[in-house]
């Protein structure tokens, strides 16, 4: 009787720890399903690199036919020409303080 008792409590765990692995083994399979889910953080920096570098690209391609096309419509620019105003002022001045070698007074 013992023998039968402790046979029916070995099949009992048996089939508990059956049921428990299929549990464990469907587990397993959505953990790696949820896990391919989970984007790769350095393919998606890349991705996002490319694209801001290919707007980038393109607004600067769109700028310059802007001004191209200025240019050949002879438009002023005020940006630009305020740029060259303040380089040349800049220039003069480095000049009338002797190239950054001292003043030429002296």
């Amino acid at each position: 009787m013992d023998r039968q008792a402790a046979e029916t409590q070995i099949g009992k765990a048996s089939d508990v720890a059956e049921r428990a692995l299929a549990v464990i083994e469907r587990l397993a399979a959505e953990v790696s399903r949820r896990a391919r889910q989970i984007p790769n953080e350095e393919q998606a920096l890349s991705r996002a690199a490319k694209r801001l570098r290919g707007t980038a690209g393109k607004q600067l391609d769109d700028l310059r036919k802007e001004y191209d096309r200025r240019a050949r419509e002879h438009e002023p620019v005020p940006e630009l020409n305020k740029a060259i105003s303040r380089a040349a002022g800049d220039l003069n001045k480095w000049a009338d303080e002797g190239f950054g070698l001292g003043s030429k007074q002296k």
